[in-house]
């Protein structure tokens, strides 16, 4: 027979098998989450404005508002409420030195639960991803000109080492009022984690960067370690403690910003006893930091520029300018360390605590709550500070301490945790406003506050979860009553079938079947073959999930219809919101 043969049927794309990419496509086109996108003939204005102001639709919206709420909004309006303007109390015309300070941001690792898998991976990512965008929201928004981190920048920090604790480390750890406290084994260890070693440390360190990166023109101090960081008292490693000096920078040094002295004290070094490598740079700053206050590119009073003749000696500062007791009213000192001073147990914390108990006063393996009784009146006496802030508890605490001999009152701030998986709902900051005007009198200080102090909430991170959960159990309320009043009034989707030409393609091809088995008897009369027609039902395989589906208009009957119609639904409904949950995710 010739290739102009009249009983040939005309090639189409089902006279062979689709390929993979074809099924995949042509799936994809017959459900019903992709009906939305398509564009149907007759279509009326009122049709596509009942489609619009559909239930589904409605639902579709919602979560998006809710998801950009969640994902977006919160973030940006719980900083908003922190601008400088709405409690700044400073005379007019005043240039305040603005910085924010951060605690305990404890970037979650192994260390932290002991959950693996899939459920530690998620919260390490949703953990970085809200301190990540808090963090620059913060700096985008507030603008801080210094930034000072008090420690616990990691979770496990202290553990990665390859070298293990002392002997005497582990027989009697820390130092209490109560006399020595004896090393448990840690509650935390699970057998993987012991395996990491400093390898896994440098990733953390990488890590800890992406969350919180510099910012041009600005000042970031990191170098404050915590317990978790290096450890504390006679549980600290030397290669540990090094390593952090090596990527952070001293760990005890004096920051001038705003007319102030800012002390930032290692106390976790210094509450060590044992090993003058750990506790002896940081017992030498703190014994000559009178000294540190008092340098005179930093602290001395400035003079106009003379030029000396004939060689005569410059005259020397009056004596009382040299005095550090003068040059600290003058640049009142502000106390940096990561665990709080000695107080009496059950002191209160004020209103802001989210907690309604105070620090407890005790210590355990490789923590304690606060300072010896000894240490914090040696530390209040050398510093002659007028502030101090201080981490490691995790929850907002306010105190006011006396020094020895009643000579003044110091204010002790203790600040809320960075991140939302550290045992309270809001995290926190702590923004300081710093103004004592150069040119003044030398004890201006003392004439009335040069700080002031704003507490900053973080968004209720597992409060968003929970308005997702409320949500998905609405959707899947409303969707399950949507499509049971549909199914009881009898009516199937109202919408078009998906494809229209299927039916019809088929009838066709039913023709060209009756056409090639007539013609075959005509053929053999006239000494010809006629071509073997082709097994429809092979392809019907292709086609069968749309003809019996109520995609195409039939409707689906009993209780597995019933379902199926409701799992269509949800996907619709899914496939909208978690396509625009991703791209927010990845976004930012």
């Amino acid at each position: 027979m010739s290739s102009s043969s009249p009983y040939r049927p005309a090639h189409n794309k089902y006279n062979s098998e689709p390929s993979f990419l074809d099924q995949a496509w042509a799936q994809l086109r017959r459900h019903r989450a992709w009906r939305p996108f398509q564009r149907r003939k007759g279509q009326t204005w009122k049709s596509k404005a009942a489609e619009a102001l559909s239930i589904r639709n409605a639902v579709r919206l919602s979560w998006i508002l809710l998801v950009w709420w969640g994902e977006r909004t919160v973030f940006e309006s719980a900083i908003r409420e922190c601008a400088w303007e709405n409690w700044e109390d400073w005379p007019a015309g005043a240039t305040p030195h603005r910085m924010a300070l951060i605690a305990d941001p404890q970037i979650i690792d192994p260390h932290t639960y002991p959950r693996r898998g899939l459920s530690l991976a998620a919260t390490i990512y949703y953990t970085d991803q809200y301190m990540r965008r808090s963090y620059s929201t913060l700096q985008e928004v507030l603008l801080p000109s210094t930034t000072l981190f008090l420690g616990d920048l990691f979770d496990g920090g202290r553990e990665w080492a390859h070298t293990p604790p002392s002997l005497y480390a582990q027989q009697q750890h820390i130092h209490t009022s109560d006399g020595p406290v004896p090393v448990r084994p840690d509650p935390s260890a699970e057998a993987d984690w012991k395996l990491y070693k400093d390898d896994y440390w440098w990733g953390e360190y990488l890590r800890f960067a992406k969350i919180f990166p510099g910012y041009p023109y600005r000042r970031t101090v990191k170098s404050l370690p915590g317990n978790h960081d290096l450890g504390i008292g006679n549980g600290i490693r030397e290669p540990v403690k090094e390593r952090f000096t090596t990527w952070f920078g001293e760990t005890s040094s004096v920051v001038e910003a705003g007319n102030h002295s800012i002390v930032l004290l290692d106390s976790v070094s210094l509450s060590n006893d044992n090993n003058p490598r750990i506790f002896g740079p940081e017992r030498e700053f703190l014994d000559n930091l009178p000294a540190r206050l008092s340098k005179p590119d930093t602290a001395a009073p400035k003079y106009p520029h003379t030029i000396i003749k004939d060689g005569a000696a410059p005259s020397s500062p009056a004596d009382d300018a040299q005095d550090p007791e003068t040059l600290r009213n003058h640049l009142p000192t502000i106390l940096l360390t990561h665990v709080p001073l000695y107080r009496p147990p059950n002191t209160p914390c004020g209103p802001q605590r989210e907690s309604s108990n105070p620090i407890s006063i005790r210590g355990g393996y490789q923590y304690q709550n606060v300072l010896t009784p000894e240490l914090s009146s040696d530390i209040l006496q050398k510093t002659s500070a007028k502030y101090v802030f201080s981490g490691d508890d995790h929850d907002y605490c306010e105190v006011d301490h006396m020094y020895t001999g009643g000579q003044g009152r110091v204010h002790e701030v203790t600040i809320k945790s960075f991140a939302w998986t550290m045992g309270i709902r809001r995290p926190g900051f702590l923004l300081v406003s710093l103004w004592n005007p150069e040119g003044g009198p030398l004890d201006s200080a003392a004439e009335g506050p040069t700080l002031e102090s704003k507490l900053c909430l973080l968004p209720d991170q597992i409060g968003t979860f929970l308005c997702y959960v409320k949500m998905l159990f609405g959707t899947l309320v409303l969707l399950a009553v949507t499509v049971l009043v549909r199914r009881i009034r009898g009516i199937a989707s109202g919408e078009e079938p998906l494809l229209p030409t299927i039916e019809k393609e088929r009838e066709r091809r039913r023709e060209w079947g009756s056409v090639g088995v007539s013609s075959s008897s005509a053929a053999s009369r006239n000494g010809s073959r006629a071509p073997t027609p082709r097994v429809w039902g092979e392809e019907d395989k292709y086609l069968k999930p749309a003809i019996n589906s109520s995609v195409g208009g039939k409707k689906r009957k009993g209780v597995v219809g019933y379902l199926k119609d409701f799992g269509d639904e949800v996907a619709s409904v899914a496939c909208v919101v978690l396509g625009f949950y991703m791209v927010l995710l990845m976004g930012w």
